[in-house]
């Protein structure tokens, strides 16, 4: 919740779509994981890997006669809810900023203190299709912004079912300037691939984590006929996501996931839920899974940094990385940023630097990289 609340004040200090995606990565996943569907009781600590336990068992020095569930955390906690209405729609002088998706309506006031009612129709965050509907009071021209996720790579728009011609960038602000009346429509169609994090060392490696659009996914128990400790190894690089309905009937102590999703590693199928939902039956649950193949990490490049100037002669090349016995480093230097020029390279690097003597003197512009290798692969920084 402070996380979230110092994110809001910095999105509205930036304008920064990027910072949005993080407000809106800690609500769906860690905001409602600490919150129980119930709406009885929230967490203290909500693991990644583990099982939900109420705040009132873990911090029960905070019991006191009569109140036995009130503490620090159930009193904070549903705080990450209520900001909804901190980042969801803002204003930038005239222009409409729409950052939260999901089903809802928003009604605001205008500077002109005309009313504007956003709508939207969808199925988000488990769907990716979008449809929101402006309801101005009258016909109006201004610029609404629209959040592209920065992890949306390919995203379509359609204003009054009219494609967008224009390349849409993830990460950023699609502004949309027009004369809007009521009814008109924009369909998003954001990209809800499958992305697949690799845990770093030394404790995550050999595990992934998997995500769909904003939603962290997570083995539950509740939902497999296998406990955590029997999960079998996944395939990263055949990894395919299914969405599977949500048929649960409502009854006492039952509570149906925000979605479900099923992957197949070889004769074998798994599901998966929305880390939100999970554990909330008691059941163990997971969400960084065992790795059949885990690939290396990216190193971050230190020194020599962008756009400094050099003279011939010895230059340190220096990066950050997640050691493991297993990974090696290569560094490439090249003349061109798709290193098929490459002028320099040295291979099988165990430390995370090279001093290297035997550089080009030729004077132009020279890039560099620096690949993370193990027996699954490699990977560049």
């Amino acid at each position: 919740v402070a996380w979230m609340a110092l994110s809001v004040d910095i999105l509205r200090l930036t304008g920064d779509a990027k910072v949005a995606d993080e407000v809106e990565c800690s609500l769906w996943n860690q905001c409602l994981g600490a919150q129980h569907p119930s709406g009885n009781w929230c967490t203290y600590d909500t693991p990644l890997n583990g099982v939900r336990a109420p705040s009132y068992h873990q911090i029960n020095f905070q019991y006191r006669p009569g109140t036995p569930e009130l503490n620090c955390c159930s009193v904070n906690a549903p705080r990450g809810l209520g900001m909804l209405v901190d980042w969801a729609v803002l204003q930038d002088g005239d222009d409409v900023v729409l950052n939260y998706y999901g089903p809802c309506e928003f009604t605001i006031t205008r500077e002109n203190n005309a009313k504007l009612t956003l709508r939207q129709e969808t199925a988000y965050p488990v769907d990716g299709v979008v449809n929101i509907v402006l309801e101005p009071e009258t016909p109006e021209t201004f610029t609404l912004k629209l959040r592209i996720p920065t992890w949306s790579t390919h995203t379509e728009v359609l204003i009054n079912d009219f494609a967008l011609a224009e390349a849409i960038e993830p990460g950023t602000y699609l502004e949309i300037k027009d004369e809007w009346k009521a009814g008109d429509t924009v369909t998003l169609t954001l990209d809800m691939s499958a992305r697949v994090l690799t845990g770093a060392p030394p404790d995550r490696f050999g595990n992934i984590a998997i995500s769909t659009g904003p939603l962290l996914l997570a083995y539950d128990a509740f939902f497999n006929d296998t406990e955590i400790a029997d999960i079998p190894k996944i395939d990263a690089d055949v990894l395919a996501l299914e969405t599977v309905p949500v048929e649960m009937e409502p009854q006492l102590g039952r509570f149906a996931p925000m979605g479900l999703w099923r992957i197949s590693q070889g004769d074998q199928a798994l599901m998966l839920c929305d880390f939100g939902s999970a554990g909330a039956h008691g059941t163990e649950y997971a969400a960084w899974l065992p790795a059949a193949k885990p690939k290396p990490l990216p190193v971050s490049l230190r020194a020599p940094q962008e756009d400094v100037e050099g003279a011939p002669g010895t230059l340190l090349f220096a990066w950050e990385a997640y050691t493991h016995p297993e990974v090696r480093y290569r560094l490439l230097v090249a003349r061109d940023a798709g290193f098929t020029q490459v002028v320099y390279e040295k291979g099988d690097l165990s430390q995370s630097f090279v001093v290297a003597t035997d550089l080009p003197a030729d004077a132009g512009e020279y890039f560099w990289k620096v690949l993370s290798e193990n027996p699954n692969g490699a990977v560049e920084n």
